[in-house]
């Protein structure tokens, strides 16, 4: 993982990105954390008012009326965990077994939050915030490497051009 040592080793730029993709990845977790803490109105309000946001978006692809409380939620605990795992592959991208049992880890926590606010945990809701890490994380690898083919590119072009002059 990031000892010491190897953060100290890191030019200036790279420690500032890991130490902003830290506070990213807590900020995350805070946010996810908060959701699960709030009281059964609280968290059906809001996820009303993200239904009436996003019922435009889904209906062409799940069918007019189909946009569910029930599905507002699901895609909710995808994307929070999602965020999570994009983030860790980015700060973690080496170390990916670590970075699952973090978002297993975060995810049963979350459900067990859930209980001391009178709303119930789910094993179902567990896979899923795993799923939605899985995926993020799959998505942040595949970025990572999109970013590196484009600097390899870059730095191809700019070589061939510094050789002409």
């Amino acid at each position: 993982m990031l000892s010491k040592d190897s953060f100290l080793k890191k030019n200036k730029a790279d420690r500032v990105i890991t130490l902003l993709l830290l506070v990213s990845i807590i900020a995350t977790v805070i946010f996810i954390f908060s959701n699960s803490v709030q009281t059964i109105e609280a968290s059906s309000k809001q996820s009303t008012e993200v239904k009436t946001i996003i019922a435009p978006a889904l209906e062409p692809i799940v069918g007019e009326g189909n946009v569910t409380i029930l599905l507002v939620r699901k895609l909710a605990h995808l994307a929070e965990f999602g965020i999570l795992g994009f983030e860790l592959a980015l700060l973690m991208r080496k170390w990916f077994l670590p970075s699952f049992l973090m978002t297993l880890i975060i995810a049963a926590a979350d459900e067990t939050l859930q209980i001391y606010s009178n709303r119930g945990a789910r094993l179902s809701d567990v896979l899923l915030d795993f799923f939605g890490g899985c995926l993020g994380f799959a998505v942040g690898i595949g970025f990572v490497a999109l970013v590196r083919i484009a600097i390899k590119a870059y730095r191809e072009k700019k070589s061939s051009i510094n050789t002409l002059i």
